[in-house]
């Protein structure tokens, strides 16, 4: 009777920690494709939209090789008055998001992705 509940436990946790496993790839792929994309914003002088697109193939191939095979990234062009309290003037960025699924869970107690969110940004 001990047996199966000491199983289902180390099995819960086993995917509990895959899934802390996966927020952490999502999140370093969003942030390596967020540095790629100031860089690519710095040096062409290009605006968010243009950059997103450009790298919008790159980053899902990064994504995939970072956080798995059935990760996605997702690009958004955002632009305001970024940094500095929102004193530094008007600036261009770009929300990057990368989604990667956990588990298979048919009793739905864990959760089915996990994503990881970092922002570009070039004055």
């Amino acid at each position: 009777m001990i047996l199966p509940a000491v199983a289902v436990l180390a099995i819960v946790l086993c995917c509990l920690g895959r899934a802390v496993v996966v927020r952490i790839q999502c999140q370093d792929a969003a942030r390596i494709i967020a540095h790629r994309a100031t860089q690519q914003m710095q040096s062409d002088a290009a605006s968010a939209t243009a950059v997103a697109g450009e790298l919008e193939q790159w980053a899902d191939d990064m994504a995939s090789r970072l956080a798995g095979s059935g990760a996605d990234a997702t690009l958004t062009a955002a632009s305001g008055d970024w940094g500095a309290g929102g004193m530094a003037g008007e600036g261009r960025g770009i929300d990057v998001r990368v989604r990667a699924a956990v588990v298979p869970d048919p009793l739905h107690m864990l959760p089915a992705a996990v994503e990881g969110q970092a922002f570009a940004w070039s004055p």
